[in-house]
């Protein structure tokens, strides 16, 4: 990740691996402000850092998120999941990964263009078996 000083920056799936090095990193590289969002947001060591609610499933939660986070320079979209669904017989499982994994990035997209737009920023879609909750 380069410098980004003074950046406002948006972390979804903040609360562990890789959502977690991004919030660090963020900081690391001069961020001022970086909003660490997740479903149940966790408490921070840092002033900067922002626990913000986001559920990415919910249009709402992230409705909510951009009009909180309207300053955001940089949007990382890194929530994601891993349930071990298959495309053979009951597909709820799959479903509930793409509202996850395809729909939810597309929704923050959405919901964040006016802030990015505005203030010239830029978007990280990250597609990554690294981001699998590593407690399964």
């Amino acid at each position: 990740m380069p410098t980004i000083d003074g950046a406002v920056v948006l972390v979804t799936g903040a609360n562990g691996g890789l959502g977690t090095h991004f919030v660090h990193q963020a900081l690391e590289r001069g961020a001022a402000k970086v909003y660490a969002a997740a479903r149940t947001p966790k408490p921070w060591d840092d002033d900067r850092v922002v626990p913000l609610v986001l559920d990415v499933t919910s249009a709402a939660s992230v409705a909510a998120a951009a009009e909180v986070a309207h300053d955001v320079s940089v949007v990382i979209n890194n929530a994601g999941a891993a349930n071990g669904a298959t495309v053979l017989g009951d597909l709820t499982a799959a479903r509930d990964l793409f509202e996850t994994n395809f729909w939810g990035p597309l929704v923050v997209t959405n919901a964040f263009t006016p802030a990015l737009r505005a203030s010239g920023g830029t978007l990280l879609n990250v597609l990554s078996v690294l981001s699998l909750d590593r407690d399964r």
